[in-house]
């Protein structure tokens, strides 16, 4: 139960900054940035948003919102230096190494949480 309710801060973390005060920037990441935390909800059969997105260590954000999401469509955001820190400290909070590979539920119709972890842009966690 607690790891659910800390997927459910990330799942929240994830919408706070696509809804708040992350900036609009209008090219992708450095194509040198490491990806720090790659996020993604998947479709149900009702109204479940379905979205991913990746966060790079210099703050950038690639997200693309599909199904139901609240921001349709591709969308390339940065965090400011207080936002990006607030990020890590999160992440850092999770202890996500801890985290089963693995979460089942006996309903079929549940959407999925994917979230990979990175450490100097190699997957560490999935």
């Amino acid at each position: 139960m607690a790891r659910y309710k800390v997927l459910l801060l990330l799942c929240n973390m994830v919408m706070l900054f696509m809804l708040s005060c992350c900036t609009s920037i209008a090219t992708k990441p450095d194509e040198t940035a490491q990806p720090v935390l790659h996020f993604q909800k998947t479709p149900c059969f009702g109204t479940c948003p379905a979205y991913d997105a990746t966060f790079y260590a210099d703050g950038s954000i690639s997200y693309n919102g599909y199904r139901n999401a609240p921001v349709q469509g591709e969308q390339q955001l940065v965090l400011n230096h207080v936002q990006l820190r607030r990020l890590y400290q999160q992440i850092e909070q999770l202890n996500y190494m801890s985290f089963k590979d693995t979460y089942t539920s006996t309903f079929t119709d549940q959407p999925a949480t994917y979230l990979t972890f990175y450490q100097e842009g190699t997957e560490v966690k999935k």
